[in-house]
């Protein structure tokens, strides 16, 4: 006798848009699935968390999670040419270029040739890019508010320094362009 498959209802036209908390199947730690995992398992699974906690808001903007990084820097230090935007996200100049022309076509940012240096682009945010700014950092803030949840202050500050010195520790290791 075969199984008949269950009938899936169509999909609503409206996106629904999940607030940050459990997800609905919940997926084991990875200390828990791999007791042995090493510091970089455990730094990209948590990576990951972040990634999927955030999508579904950057989505609603046409945005995806690397030019959210690209918007994150601009917020902070806008003005920077390409090679220095690739720089400070540790990027291949290439991945920079294509999340740039993305960015500037949905008009969250423009780029303006340098006046002494024909060749260098600086890239500025518009209006629209500006404003996405108050719309996006409160999610991301809510992330991590839960993403700390249970940890105390002194904990949080433990792990941002020691995840800052492992970081720093393998600055210049790897292939350089």
């Amino acid at each position: 006798m075969a199984v008949q498959p269950a009938r899936v209802p169509p999909a609503s036209k409206k996106k629904a848009t999940r607030r940050p908390g459990p997800s609905r199947k919940a997926v084991p730690a990875l200390l828990d699935r791999d007791p042995a995992a090493g510091i970089a398992a455990i730094v990209r699974d948590t990576y990951l968390a972040f990634k999927q906690a955030i999508h579904a808001q950057l989505r609603e903007h046409g945005i995806t999670t690397a030019q959210w990084q690209f918007l994150r820097v601009l917020w902070h230090r806008e003005g920077l040419n390409q090679n220095e935007l690739s720089a400070s996200l540790r990027n291949h100049p290439s991945t920079t270029v294509s999340a740039l022309h993305l960015l500037e076509r949905n008009g969250y940012v423009r780029r303006e040739r340098s006046d002494t240096d024909r060749r260098n682009a600086h890239v500025f945010l518009t209006p629209k890019g500006r404003a996405l700014e108050k719309k996006l950092i409160p999610h991301a803030a809510e992330i991590s508010a839960l993403a700390v949840r249970g940890m105390s202050k002194s904990d949080v500050e433990i792990l941002k320094t020691l995840l800052t010195q492992a970081m720093r520790n393998l600055d210049g290791i790897g292939p350089t362009d």
